[in-house]
C-alpha cells in the first residue's frame, strides 16, 4: 500500500512511498509536467532526502 506525500518546498511534486519488503522502501515522485524520479533504500529519512535532492538536481538540469 502506497502513502502519498507532499512537501511544501516542492509544491509541484507528489510522492508515493511504499514498503517493498520488510524495511525496504521505494519512493517515486512525479511533477505536474510528468517528470519523475525514483529511489529505493532501507533508511527512510535518507531516502526522502535523496528524493528531494534528486528533484532539485533535475529541475536545475532542465533550467540550464
Amino acid at each position: 500500500m502506497a502513502t502519498t506525500k507532499i512537501f511544501p518546498e516542492l509544491p509541484d511534486w507528489v510522492f508515493d512511498l511504499r514498503e517493498q519488503s520488510a524495511g525496504v522502501y521505494e519512493m517515486t515522485g512525479t511533477d505536474k509536467l510528468g517528470r519523475s524520479i525514483a529511489a529505493t533504500g532501507s533508511d527512510l529519512d535518507a531516502l526522502i532526502e535523496r528524493c528531494k535532492a534528486d528533484v532539485h538536481e533535475l529541475v536545475a538540469r532542465v533550467r540550464r
